[in-house]
This record gives structure tokens, C-alpha cells and sequence, in this order.
């Protein structure tokens, strides 16, 4: 899915090569501590920080925050790197802080949070014209980092998010394909995709309760919660039935066809498991 939609075109630049992933068991209160915690990192290496926000919203939800936006320098419609309301910008390292007093920092564990999500419409570190760090903070699926060829920017967003339970840094791309037959899979941080033609399906993982090998070795057996089982409230519940009945299952078998991908898929699933506190479990491959 492309997110540049929220980027105007100067800065739609190449796709990003990481994301950060929230599981389904992380509060609001973590994200949020988790990402600001990243563009704290981020800002080490970036030269200017952007923040687009409602600003009317902003000034009655959270005060403190609109008055550090305030603070930060506005930019000029022409020159506008992110679609929003009002946006503005800080240099960086010096303006980091204030950046991160717009975003709330620090999170107190009963601060409410809405604001948060729809006050801010967006944000972009970059460094010169290149992106580091891009959010649409109300899209929880749009936390992108670009760091193709800056492994020291990559392992300092993964050490940010370390001590954040269920929050971690993976590859934009799947992080595993193959193919049986006429049927190719797809293992993102998120989802269990596959199909073959115009036929597609797929799972959201925080509905997979368990993943064994199978006997011979060449697939992988899973057993499934129902939506209605994952859903957070009563109107996802209600929805979750219809879907139940109406949605095919998803498979009680993944077939691989072969003994290294079983393992590498297993192996994946246990990593997920634990880094995204997916509420699962992952048996070792047969010998």
C-alpha cells in the first residue's frame, strides 16, 4: 500500500525500507512512547524536523503541545513538505526537543491520547532532501524509516524501540515468499498472504494461535481465532461474526514443499511472536 499520498511531491522520494510495527497488545501509551522514542534517534541524524497539525484541535486538546508547535518556525505554502492543516518546521539537533514536546513527550501512562492520533495530521525528519522518518500518526500502518544504505540510522531506531514490548523495526518487503505450485505466500510482520491469479487471501496474524510443522515436514499447521475472538469492541465483535460467516478459513495447512522454508517460516513466526507479542505458539521443525 503506498502512503506517499501524504507526502507533497518534492519529498516522494524512494519507498521506505522499513517500517515500525505495533502488535495487537500494545497500549496507545506504548506506541506512542515507542515512536517518539525513534524520532528522538532520528533526529541525531536528520537536519530538519516537519509537523503538520490542526492546529485549531491542537490549541484546545493539548495546550502545552501547541504551544511548543508555536515555537517552531512556519512554513511557507510553497515550500510545504506535508499535506495537513498547518505544518512547521525545526532544525535539527537543536529544535529536537520542542519537536518532541509537540508530540506529547514525555507520555504519561494517563495521558489521553486522542489528540495524538488526529491532532497531528503528520511528520517528516529528513535530512537535506532525503526522508528518515515519515508518520500519519491516525494511520497506525504508516510509520516508514528510509534507511537503505545507513545501517548506523537503522540500528539506532531498533535500539529506540528495544524496550518497547510489541513494538519493533522490520523490512517494508515481506519478509518471506515461495511458491507451491500455482500459489505463491507471503510472510509480512502482519499478515499471511497467498493466492494464485486474481485469487487472493489474507490473514492477520494476531489471529493465529498456533504453528506446528507438519509431519513430513513440508508445510506448516495453524490454528486460527475467529474475528470475533480478536475483536477490541462490541461493534468489531458484531462485525467479526458477519465476517466469520461469511469469509473463507483461513488455512489449517501452509504448504512450503520443502524442509528450509518450513524452518524459515517457522522461524519467522517465532521471531514475530516475540518481538510483537503476538499471543501465539510456534513449535521448532520435526527432524
Amino acid at each position: 500500500m503506498s502512503t506517499t499520498m501524504a507526502l507533497r511531491p518534492s519529498y516522494e522520494l524512494a519507498d521506505p525500507s522499513h517500517r515500525l510495527y505495533r502488535g495487537p497488545n500494545v497500549s496507545e501509551t506504548t506506541a506512542v512512547a515507542a515512536e517518539n522514542a525513534v524520532i528522538e534517534a532520528t533526529s541525531l541524524f536528520g537536519s530538519h524536523a516537519h509537523v503538520a497539525a490542526d492546529a485549531d484541535a491542537l490549541a484546545a486538546d493539548a495546550p502545552a503541545a501547541m504551544g511548543a508547535f508555536r515555537s517552531l518556525a512556519p512554513v511557507p505554502d510553497d515550500e510545504r513538505a506535508l499535506y495537513g492543516d498547518e505544518e512547521r518546521v525545526g532544525r535539527l539537533p537543536e529544535d529536537a526537543g520542542t519537536v518532541l514536546r509537540v508530540l506529547g513527550d514525555p507520555i504519561g501512562s494517563d495521558d489521553p491520547l486522542d489528540w495524538r492520533a488526529f491532532d497531528i495530521d503528520a511528520l517528516l525528519v529528513r535530512d537535506g532532501e532525503r526522508a528518515l522518518y515519515h508518520s500519519i500518526p491516525h494511520e497506525s500502518h504508516v510509520r516508514e524509516v528510509y534507511a537503505t544504505d545507513a545501517p548506523a540510522y537503522r540500528e539506532a531506531v531498533r535500539d529506540a524501540v528495544s524496550e518497547s514490548l510489541g513494538v519493533a523495526l522490520y523490512p517494508a518487503e515481506p519478509l518471506l515468499t515461495w511458491r507451491v505450485r500455482e500459489t505463491s505466500y507471503e510472510l509480512t510482520p502482519t499478515t499471511l498472504r497467498y493466492g494464485a491469479g486474481d485469487d487472493r487471501h489474507g490473514y492477520s496474524l494476531d489471529r493465529l494461535v498456533a504453528a506446528d510443522p507438519t509431519r513430513g515436514g513440508h508445510g506448516v499447521d495453524c490454528e486460527w481465532r475467529s474475528l470475533t475472538a480478536t475483536a477490541r469492541d462490541p461493534i468489531q465483535r458484531a462485525l467479526g461474526r458477519v465476517h466469520d460467516v461469511f469469509a473463507s478459513d483461513p488455512p489449517e495447512t501452509v504448504p512450503t514443499d520443502d524442509g528450509a522454508t518450513t524452518e524459515a517460516v517457522l522461524g519467522a513466526l517465532s521471531d514475530l511472536a516475540g518481538s510483537l507479542d503476538y499471543d501465539c505458539a510456534v513449535s521448532p521443525r520435526r527432524t
